[in-house]
This record gives structure tokens, C-alpha cells and sequence, in this order.
């Protein structure tokens, strides 16, 4: 998974990104595509996610609520439980052949037998009542080429609720539901 610094994220999105980089609706975020990225999501029926968070309970959260969205949408998404069983079996496997214990996220992918990766990190801030988002990447990954789809960087001037934060990558992906 690639990791963005702050002060480096436009620079990343420009040698990694794709065909095109432009401004969103929001001044605050990134998008970066491949031109075969409306037919991937279109010919897709399954996704795995792998994202991570500033906070490892909001990291699943966030899993969870990326699926809901995906479901949604008609794109199956595997459970869990299916998802921690496979990374087991990798990293014992690994352990055995002494061949380290990183996982290739396009490797566990195609034993779930998907067809796109939701991977990225978002940061939570704290308020007085729940966590908010500050910033956040969400990159769509093609399992069959290894291609980047889409990526965008969400940088909030105000902290988002982690619900909008999916709905804004759903409908920057075309999806409303």
C-alpha cells in the first residue's frame, strides 16, 4: 500500500495517478483515474478492502462502512472473518517457507476471487462528540492488471462524518445509492 505524505500528495498522484489529475467540486481534494476505470466498476462484482486508519477500531469501521456502500451498489464484498482466515493462512505459509510475513494485497485479492481492491488510510480528529474526518485517500485497485483505477485524496477544511466520506468516493465513482 502506498502511503502519502501530506506535503507530497500532488506530486505522488501526478507520477502514479493515471491519465488524468484535476479538481473536484471540494478545492480540498485530489482525483486521479485511468480511462478503463468506468468499465472496471461497471463489469465488477466483487471488491475487497483493505484500509487502514489512524485508529485501528475506526479502521474497521471505516472497512465496514466502504462495504456497506459497495453492497449497495450490487458489488459483492467478502466478509471479515473470510478476509482474517486468508491473511492467516498467507502469513503461516510465509512463516514456513521463511519467506517473510508481507502480504501482496493483489495476491490475497485474487484467493478471495475479486475483481477490485478499495485500499487507503484516513485520519480521524477528535471532537467533542465523535471522530471526524481530517484527510483521507481511497485508492480503486484492478486485481486482474495491477492497474491504479482511481484515486483521490479527500482534504476537508471542516471534519467530515465517516458516512460522507463514503458517499462523496461513491458518488465521485458514479454510484448514489
Amino acid at each position: 500500500m502506498t502511503m502519502f505524505k501530506k506535503s507530497g500528495i500532488a506530486v505522488i498522484l501526478l507520477i502514479s495517478g493515471g491519465t488524468t489529475l484535476a479538481s473536484a467540486a471540494n478545492e480540498g481534494t485530489l482525483v486521479s483515474t485511468d480511462k478503463s476505470w468506468k468499465q472496471a466498476m461497471a463489469e465488477a462484482k466483487s471488491a475487497a478492502m483493505f484500509l487502514t486508519a489512524n485508529d485501528t477500531a475506526l479502521a474497521r469501521i471505516f472497512e465496514d462502512a466502504m462495504a456497506v456502500c459497495f453492497v449497495n451498489e450490487g458489488i459483492s464484498v467478502p466478509n471479515r472473518e473470510m478476509v482474517e482466515k486468508k491473511l492467516g493462512e498467507q502469513v503461516t505459509q510465509r512463516q514456513k517457507e521463511e519467506t517473510g510475513t508481507t502480504i501482496n494485497a493483489f495476491e490475497m485479492a485474487r484467493e478471495l476471487q475479486t475483481d477490485l481492491i478499495v485500499t487507503g488510510t484516513v485520519v480521524f480528529s477528535q471532537d467533542d462528540k465523535r471522530p471526524m474526518v481530517s484527510i483521507a485517500s481511497i485508492q480503486l485497485l484492478d486485481v486482474k492488471t495491477e492497474k491504479t483505477l482511481f484515486s483521490v485524496v479527500f482534504d476537508y477544511e471542516q471534519p467530515a462524518t465517516l458516512s460522507a466520506l463514503c458517499r462523496d468516493f461513491m458518488s465521485m465513482l458514479g454510484k448514489t445509492k
